[in-house]
């Protein structure tokens, strides 16, 4: 079958969905105490992180870590709930909406594969009626999250990876050239270079350079 991969930072989500759930999050008076505590903690490397993809792949581990010890000891009933309620405010890219539609309606597999933790993934991707979602796994015991990663982020060749195991524990078959992939980060390069059909989304420097000498769809925001 033919599949639609979807990044979901600044390409479906209109910015970070990190940054958006941290706000809602503190406008809804949820856990404020660590809110404040996870800021703090990661303003300095925001304001220090360089340009370069490991700077940025290490910079989405150290998200993901503070995002997981945030919901330390929350039931994973209550974040589902809370995150589902997120889910139908946060901001979303028009355009990518409507593509979204578009394939779903041509009948493609519709697939959301992001670096944010599974559980908000799965929340925004439920609400644009995606039919998988994968993200950075983060760890539970007894219902409960530990404040920990279950395994390395879901960022650069670790997307396909992820992707593979996704396709053989569900039995399918996806056929690559006829497939289409959008980002908007030149870390998703080699997901975009797996299909046949790679979309760059407002895309970064290096992205959008990648993209023009590739001949590659460019679809910003109108």
């Amino acid at each position: 079958m033919k599949a639609a991969m979807v990044d979901m930072d600044k390409t479906l989500v209109e910015g970070t969905s990190y940054s958006h759930l941290i706000r809602y999050l503190w406008e809804n008076g949820w856990r404020r105490g660590r809110l404040a505590a996870t800021l703090a903690a990661r303003l300095p490397y925001h304001y220090l992180r360089g340009p370069s993809l490991q700077a940025r792949l290490k910079n989405q581990r150290l998200w993901a870590e503070a995002v997981a010890r945030l919901l330390k000891g929350a039931s994973v009933c209550e974040v589902r709930s809370l995150f589902d309620d997120f889910a139908r405010v946060v901001p979303l890219r028009a355009a990518m909406v409507d593509e979204i539609e578009s394939k779903k309606a041509d009948n493609f597999l519709i697939i959301i594969i992001s670096t944010s933790i599974q559980p908000l993934v799965s929340a925004v991707g439920d609400a644009v009626g995606a039919d998988h979602c994968i993200g950075t796994a983060v760890e539970t015991t007894g219902g409960c999250f530990t404040g920990r990663l279950a395994g390395p982020p879901c960022n650069h060749e670790r997307k396909l990876t992820y992707l593979q195991h996704l396709l053989k524990r569900c039995s399918l078959r996806i056929k690559w050239q006829a497939s289409y992939a959008y980002s908007d980060g030149y870390p998703d390069l080699p997901m975009l270079k797996k299909v046949g059909n790679p979309v760059v989304v407002s895309p970064d420097e290096k992205l959008a350079l990648e993209a023009k000498e590739r001949g590659w769809r460019r679809l910003d925001r109108p």
